[in-house]
């Protein structure tokens, strides 16, 4: 049996839509360094500046020279505790908009910082889910544009089984989507995507806004769950 590894990431505690307030640095840095230090001790390894900065539920969504400070103070609060620690500089949804939310977290950053940007997050739940590559294509692209060592987690990615009005309840369409899902992982990892993270394991039910789970809310295996335990044999961890 593995081991198991944690990605702590940071996230907001009010997901109203462009309700959540921004910390400052300052609050940030105090916070971080508290919460490295802490987690750090217990063995985890890897961090993110901030989950999904560049969607409304974030504080971070109008402010990408945010993120980018925020990335300088989660590199320093890691790598000063552990140089072999890895840090997502940037996660992001494929959005419309993503290419220039991207471009102006880079240009934010200095040149030194850039280099060491070397992680950047794709929740690349469109791409997947609509069965095109394109925003995952663009993300790559626009990372690689200003660090060409970057690597690419999907650190959030699956089939949805339910989401709004846009994917009306279907375990059966999930699991299909999870085909593409690896196909498109497949496509891109020559260019650095190195990482998968399916999200989630329980879903919530057709009465949520929404569902991604492999399992039901009861803990019944979907056909998702079922997909996944027959091709994971074939992927390499």
């Amino acid at each position: 049996m593995g081991s198991i590894q944690v990605l702590l990431h940071v996230s907001t505690d009010d997901y109203r839509i462009r309700k959540a307030r921004r910390p400052s640095v300052a609050t940030y840095r105090r916070t971080i360094n508290r919460l490295v230090g802490y987690f750090r001790d217990i063995g985890v390894r890897e961090f993110g500046t901030w989950n999904e900065a560049n969607h409304a539920s974030q504080p971070t969504w109008g402010s990408p020279n945010h993120a980018a400070l925020y990335f300088r103070e989660m590199h320093r609060a890691v790598k000063g505790r552990c140089r072999t620690c890895a840090v997502v500089a940037l996660d992001v949804l494929d959005q419309a908009g993503v290419e220039r939310y991207m471009r102006r977290f880079y240009r934010r950053l200095s040149k030194t910082f850039r280099r060491r940007a070397t992680v950047v997050g794709i929740h690349n739940y469109g791409d997947v889910n609509r069965k095109r590559t394109r925003f995952t294509r663009n993300i790559i692209r626009r990372a690689h544009h200003y660090n060409r060592r970057t690597k690419f987690w999907l650190t959030e990615t699956g089939g949805i089984v339910k989401f709004g009005r846009s994917f009306p309840c279907s375990t059966s369409r999930a699991a299909s989507r999870m085909t593409w899902m690896f196909k498109v992982a497949r496509r891109y990892r020559t260019a650095g995507i190195n990482r998968l993270y399916i999200y989630n394991w329980t879903g919530a039910g057709c009465d949520a806004r929404f569902d991604a789970g492999l399992v039901s809310p009861h803990g019944t295996p979907r056909a998702a769950y079922r997909y996944l335990r027959t091709v994971l044999p074939n992927y390499i961890r």
